[in-house]
């Protein structure tokens, strides 16, 4: 999803800056995107209500939300990412 969405911001402002169109352009921009970003989210929200794949999506959200506020937070030190990256890994 992050990377359908990068492709979506990054064209823009390249078209917006009026810098040369890319060698090899993607088809139907930026219907397809938004309809890839589209698919991802119905896949995430199914998963979140059958059953069987609760518990994955349960694992997928907790452990990504983690790593996003260690790695997204720029004011943290480098023992702090160190300690929330080591949280990032479970126990054996």
């Amino acid at each position: 999803m992050i990377t359908a969405a990068a492709q979506i911001a990054l064209r823009r402002r390249r078209e917006r800056n009026g810098e040369a169109k890319p060698s090899i352009s993607m088809w139907l921009f930026p219907y397809l995107s938004y309809a890839a970003i589209a698919c991802m989210a119905a896949v995430l929200i199914a998963m979140a209500f059958t059953p069987g794949q609760q518990q994955d999506f349960n694992f997928k959200l907790h452990y990504t939300g983690r790593g996003g506020d260690c790695l997204f937070n720029r004011a943290a030190s480098a023992a702090t990412a160190y300690g929330c990256l080591g949280r990032l890994i479970p126990p054996a």
